[in-house]
């Protein structure tokens, strides 16, 4: 599994998730959109396996405002899972609806007793 490095390159000084700082605080359990770019920091070898392990390190990030922007971001993102697992992912949540447009995907979810909140956080319910 690859790792993803917690910290932005030293010489990183356009902190494009610095602009949305006040949002993040104001409501810390809403997802946000972000399109980065990432490079490997290191690589870790576990001696008794040699299996190499990658840390990604983001070089750049920048968090999408505009509502389109956000929505092509998370179609584009949907279709690269489908692309590297091979499978159908399930349909995300309206977060201002809580629907799923009658899905398969929405009865499996109520069925299940899970409620999505939000676009990907998921909670159980009680």
């Amino acid at each position: 599994m690859t790792k993803l490095s917690g910290t932005l390159p030293k010489d990183y000084n356009e902190d494009g998730l610095g602009s949305i700082n006040a949002d993040l605080v104001e409501a810390p359990h809403e997802t946000r959109v972000v399109i980065a770019l990432v490079d490997c920091k290191s690589i870790t070898t576990d001696i008794d396996t040699g299996l190499d392990q990658a840390t990604a390190r983001i070089l750049h990030i920048e968090p999408l405002k505009d509502e389109d922007a956000q929505d092509r971001a998370r179609e584009l993102l949907l279709e690269a899972q489908e692309r590297r697992t091979g499978r159908k992912a399930l349909p995300l949540v309206n977060g201002a609806t809580g629907e799923v447009d009658g899905t398969a995907a929405a009865i499996l979810r109520k069925g299940a007793g899970i409620i999505a909140d939000g676009v990907t956080e998921i909670r159980f319910n009680k």
